[in-house]
């Protein structure tokens, strides 16, 4: 799957256009009520109890719809985002712990990892489905890339899989989104999209420098 913004950004304005539409509905059916039932005098009060069963059960029918409709299309969304493929371009391991990252390709003899220089790259091929592998080494982490809004938590003792595919290059910004002790704040990381064959020349240059 591409970058899930814009997955979650349709998604949204779904969410957001019926919540409008919700509002509208309820501000109007109060002001009414408020209008022609306010007190006109000390002694007059609204009419007794009055029963509209169907108007009331189309009511009930219309918010099940409604209901139905948005799991659906957030069921919909959440399937595609949570699609692990058989047959990925990349694999690429990530180990958290208090407070770094670590981003390991198996096979190519290739990492990189927080160190006192700065925060650890996660350099990605453009338009090419990557596999991650993520596991905790202590407590439960969250890999966060907020530019594609796209979180998953990592668990200790346990293996996440999922899988990103960037159709753009550039640079992202990520981190831990799960508050995991006292320097929760600097486990940053980030993310260097890169074509393919600038992707290739990179793991040639990795290699070289670690051979």
């Amino acid at each position: 799957m591409v970058d899930t913004a814009h997955q979650f950004a349709g998604l949204e304005t779904i969410y957001l256009w019926i919540a409008l539409g919700v509002f509208i509905c309820v501000f109007t059916a109060i002001a009414i009520a408020a209008i022609r039932y306010r007190r006109k005098s000390p002694t007059h009060y609204p009419t007794g109890k009055d029963e509209r069963n169907l108007l009331e059960g189309l009511y009930a029918f219309g918010l099940a719809c409604i209901a139905a409709f948005l799991i659906a299309a957030t069921y919909h969304v959440e399937d595609k985002v949570d699609h692990v493929t058989r047959s990925p371009g990349l694999r690429v391991d990530i180990v958290a712990a208090q407070w770094n990252w670590k981003f390991i390709y198996p096979g190519k003899g290739v990492s990189s990892f927080s160190g006192p220089t700065g925060y650890p790259v996660l350099t990605v091929p453009t338009n090419t489905e990557v596999s991650f592998h993520a596991t905790s080494r202590d407590v439960i982490h969250s890999f966060w890339i907020p530019a594609t809004r796209f979180k998953r938590d990592v668990f200790p003792h346990t293996t996440t899989y999922f899988d990103l595919l960037f159709d753009r290059p550039g640079w992202f910004a990520g981190e831990c989104a799960e508050f995991c002790g006292l320097l929760h704040a600097q486990m940053r990381f980030r993310v260097h999209a890169l074509p393919p064959a600038q992707f290739k020349s990179w793991v040639a240059s990795q290699q070289a420098a670690s051979s």
